[in-house]
């Protein structure tokens, strides 16, 4: 292939959860570093919800091929971030109970819970103990607005 055709990738530390996983364990994702939504460098939600079901991931060293419906959540805690959205409880299968806020301000037109997780992609945006995460929908039995 061309170099003059690949699209440079930005390596974004996290911490990922899987399905049968004990915890959190580090792991790299690579951005694109132009996104198709706005300029500048693609974000993790726009890389989550791309609609592509196998991502590469860098865990332990090794590049691996990951089926992001298997994943439970990414958790990025690079940076220290507040919540400033609404206050969710969140009940996570084969995970414990959360309570959450809403990683963006939600308007009028999706300011109720269900609305919120009903919107478009497969991982939501939520601030939890100053981090981010981004939560499969899949795996979300239930919320509660708190």
């Amino acid at each position: 292939m061309n170099k003059d055709f690949k699209v440079p990738k930005i390596p974004k530390e996290l911490e990922i959860l899987r399905e049968g996983a004990s915890g959190f364990h580090p792991c790299r994702v690579f951005l694109s570093s132009l996104s198709r939504h706005h300029r500048g460098p693609e974000t993790v939600t726009e890389f989550l919800n791309d609609g592509m079901a196998f991502v590469p991931v860098e865990l332990d060293g090794k590049i691996s091929v990951l089926n992001l419906y298997n994943v439970i959540a990414f958790r990025d805690i690079s940076r220290q971030v507040e919540g400033f959205g609404k206050l969710f409880q969140l009940t996570l299968e084969k995970a414990r109970l959360f309570v959450v806020q809403s990683g963006e301000r939600l308007p009028e037109s999706r300011g109720r819970t269900q609305d919120y997780l009903n919107t478009e992609g497969t991982f939501l945006e939520f601030v939890f103990e100053n981090a981010q995460f981004y939560v499969n929908k899949r795996y979300i039995i239930s919320a509660v607005d708190q």
